[in-house]
């Protein structure tokens, strides 16, 4: 089995995940803040000028504008360095290229014929679109939610169970719900709010919600993708909680931002 990363790290790459959990941590407070209330060009414009004209400005519209794209690869950064941690390098690669890859099948297919998640298109909130189809942040996003649920998983069970192993298909059935409990915050704010996918023009009136095959697909991916990733070692005893608790973390702050969202825009 490989050795935590701890003992594999140098003390600077160990300042920098550091560095980088806190970056995410302030990512995440922002969010609180310029999610709910669509904090944009417009207010940007309102209180330092008109980007086009004023460097600051400018600088700031730019960060807004990849915001959301910004805090999912600050997410993904820590899950995937959570992961070599927890399972070793070569396992974190393994799983990390079954998540995507499973991912990226359903939504190309989903982008090329609307099935099975809804016959809507992609924006270029979370990046540009690799061949016109999807932008890459949209892998990061469902990256952030299955493996920050398979985590929470692991560590709620874990503690229900007092230590003992638990099942393989009690871990991915925790999994698979966690996703669809996220996937439900999720949809209603990715569509009309934050507008990372949207309907067609020609859809009127647009549905308020995307079809029901959209939320089971993450739900049986979810489940497959948690049982394929096989048993995961638990967190090292006397380790400190904070440390191997960023999953969890990540998946509260995730649908606590949404669930902001939610109450600020009805």
């Amino acid at each position: 089995m490989n050795a935590p990363l701890q003992t594999r790290l140098t003390p600077q790459l160990q300042v920098f995940v550091s560095l980088l959990w806190g970056w995410f941590l302030l990512w995440s407070a922002l969010a609180l803040w310029i999610m709910p209330w669509s904090v944009g060009h417009y207010q940007v414009s309102q209180w330092i000028g008109d980007p086009a004209s004023h460097p600051l400005a400018a600088a700031l519209a730019l960060v807004l504008g990849y915001f959301d794209f910004v805090w999912m690869v600050l997410g993904v950064a820590v899950l995937y360095v959570e992961m070599i941690t927890r399972e070793g390098l070569a396992q974190a690669r393994r799983g990390s290229l079954l998540v995507f890859g499973a991912c990226a099948a359903v939504v190309f297919l989903n982008s090329a014929t609307g099935f099975p998640l809804g016959g809507f298109l992609y924006t270029t909130k979370l990046g540009l679109r690799v061949a016109d189809l999807f932008p890459p942040g949209v892998l990061l996003l469902w990256y952030l939610v299955i493996v920050s649920s398979h985590y929470t998983a692991v560590a709620v069970l874990a503690r229900l169970r007092h230590g003992k192993p638990v099942p393989p298909w009690w871990l991915a059935g925790a999994t698979a719900l966690l996703t669809l409990l996220t996937d439900w915050n999720l949809e209603k704010i990715a569509l009309h709010v934050r507008l990372y996918w949207r309907w067609p023009l020609e859809r009127v009136p647009a549905p308020e919600w995307p079809p029901l095959g959209n939320f089971l697909t993450w739900f049986l991916l979810a489940l497959v993708i948690a049982r394929l990733l096989g048993p995961t070692r638990q967190p090292r005893p006397g380790a400190g909680p904070l440390r191997y608790e960023r999953p969890l973390v990540i998946f509260l702050l995730f649908n606590l931002v949404l669930a902001a969202v939610h109450l600020v825009r009805g």
